[in-house]
C-alpha cells in the first residue's frame, strides 16, 4: 500500500514539476482569451488536442487517477489526481461539443451553458485542499468566483511547460473563452429581439395605415435584420433554427411591405433557405 501510494505521489510530482520532453512539444504563446473561434476562423482547441503531447497528456493522466483509484486512503496526490482528471474530461467534452461545417464552428447554445456550468463546477469550485495540493508542487492556483475566472501562477520554469500546467493552462483559457461566446450570443439574441419587434411595429403600421408607411423606414428595419442574420453565422455559440427562422419570416414580411410601387430602392436579395439550411 505505502509502495503504490509512493508510486502515485511521484507520478504526480512528474506530472508537475518537469517540462514535457516528447515530440510535438507547443511552447508558443496561448492564444488570447476571447473566443474559441481564432482570427482565421480555426478552433483554437484543436492547436491544444491535435498533437501528440495531448495523447501523451490524456494517457499519463489517464494512467495515473486509475493507479491513484487503487488506493485506499484518499491521499492528497490521488484527490488532486482525481480533479486533473475531471479536468481532462472537461475539456475532452468542449471538443466533442463543437461541430464544424463548412469551415465554420458551431456549438449549441444549451450545451455551451451546460459546459459552462460545468466548468463552473470543476474549476471555480476546486477545494481549497486541492489548491494547497498543488501549491506544494510549486503550482498557485488563481481563482476569482464572483468573475468566474480560473488561472495558474508557477514558481518554477518546469512548471510551466509541464503536462499539468498546460492542461490547467488551456483550461482557464477555455473556459474565459466559452464565456466570451456565449456573451456575444446572447449580446445578438437580445439585438435581434430589439430588431423583430421594432420590425413587426413596422410592418403592423404599412399594413394598418398604407399612407403612413415610411418605405425607408421598413427598408433600413430589413437591412438590420439582414445584418444580423449573417452576423449569426460567425457565432459560435449558434442560435437555435427557430431564431434564424423568425428572422427570415421577418425579412419576407418587410419585402413584401417594400413590394409597392413608391419602394424604389435597390437591395440585395438573398436566399436565405439556402445560406441557412
Amino acid at each position: 500500500v505505502l509502495e503504490s501510494a509512493r508510486g502515485v505521489k511521484g507520478g504526480f510530482a512528474q506530472l508537475l514539476l518537469s517540462d514535457y520532453q516528447g515530440p510535438d512539444v507547443d511552447r508558443a504563446p496561448l492564444p488570447k482569451d476571447s473566443s474559441l473561434v481564432g482570427s482565421e476562423g480555426e478552433f483554437i482547441l484543436h492547436r491544444l488536442t491535435g498533437g501528440q503531447m495531448y495523447s501523451s497528456m490524456c494517457k499519463t493522466i489517464e494512467n495515473l487517477a486509475e493507479s491513484a483509484d487503487g488506493l485506499v486512503a484518499d491521499t492528497e496526490e490521488k484527490k488532486a489526481t482525481e480533479w486533473m482528471l475531471k479536468v481532462l474530461e472537461w475539456i475532452d467534452a468542449l471538443q466533442d461539443s463543437v461541430a464544424t461545417a463548412s469551415n465554420y464552428c458551431s456549438i449549441s447554445i444549451e450545451e455551451a451553458k451546460d459546459l459552462l456550468s460545468d466548468g463552473n463546477d470543476v474549476l471555480l469550485k476546486a477545494s481549497e485542499e486541492a489548491q494547497k495540493t498543488f501549491a506544494a508542487y510549486d503550482l498557485i492556483f488563481q481563482v476569482n468566483r464572483q468573475n468566474k475566472r480560473f488561472g495558474i501562477l508557477t514558481k518554477k520554469a518546469g512548471n510551466y511547460h509541464s503536462i499539468g500546467g498546460v492542461l490547467l493552462r488551456w483550461a482557464g483559457l477555455l473556459h474565459q473563452c466559452l464565456q466570451h461566446d456565449i456573451k456575444a450570443y446572447e449580446e445578438w439574441d437580445n439585438n435581434v429581439t430589439i430588431a423583430l419587434q421594432d420590425a413587426n411595429n413596422q410592418v403592423d403600421l404599412c399594413k394598418r395605415f398604407p399612407e403612413r408607411c415610411n418605405h425607408r423606414q421598413a427598408h433600413a428595419e430589413w437591412c438590420r435584420l439582414d445584418g444580423h442574420l449573417l452576423t449569426s453565422k460567425s457565432l459560435l455559440v449558434s442560435p437555435p433554427s427557430k431564431k434564424i427562422v423568425m428572422i427570415q419570416t421577418s425579412l419576407r414580411t418587410l419585402d413584401f411591405c417594400n413590394g409597392t410601387d413608391s419602394f424604389n430602392l435597390s437591395r440585395p436579395q438573398r436566399k436565405y433557405e439556402e445560406m441557412f439550411s
